[in-house]
């Protein structure tokens, strides 16, 4: 039914909303512990939202929103998850991936972001993202990896911005 659809997408981006992802997320770390292959959690967040919403319009902000929902759907393999995490906040799920894999998968969402056309009464709307990436092997809990996520997405804000961080990489070396 529509009802339930729209349960489980965003309105706007037409993406996953936070419960489905929660649920995704859950059964992931299950089957990840279960083959003991590596993965993925990360946390994307439009750079400067807030400024594109002010200085263009809301109207222009929305299409952002939605123009990267593409990009994201369009950048990531077939069995990763994206969903719309709240804002302006995106989150992705990398199952069976090493950390260079999953970094590549981000680093192409980022380079496409910054392709993306949308105008304002004719000036370009400039975009870039910031991604924060939790990688793990072996047992975790979704918890500990949505914050790491977390913490190397701000980590990467205050690094300029425009950048995938790896939170493993940051502190302790991530393992291939």
């Amino acid at each position: 039914s529509d009802l339930s659809r729209l349960a489980r997408h965003d309105a706007l981006t037409g993406l996953y909303t936070r419960r489905v992802l929660d649920d995704v997320l859950v059964q992931e770390i299950k089957r990840s512990t279960r083959t003991k292959r590596g993965f993925g959690v990360a946390i994307a967040d439009l750079d400067d939202f807030k400024r594109v919403n002010d200085k263009y319009s809301h109207d222009t902000g929305d299409k952002a929103l939605v123009e990267l929902s593409k990009v994201l759907r369009s950048c990531i393999r077939s069995t990763d998850t994206v969903g719309r995490w709240g804002g302006e906040e995106f989150l992705l799920i990398l199952p069976e991936t090493s950390c260079a894999g999953a970094k590549k998968v981000l680093e192409r969402i980022r380079i496409a972001v910054e392709e993306i056309n949308i105008f304002h009464e004719g000036t370009k709307v400039l975009l870039s993202i910031t991604i924060g990436l939790s990688y793990r092997h072996g047992s975790y809990d979704r918890e500990s990896m949505i914050d790491e996520a977390d913490k190397a997405l701000y980590a990467g804000k205050r690094a300029g911005k425009n950048r995938v961080v790896c939170y493993q990489e940051e502190t302790a070396g991530c393992s291939q």
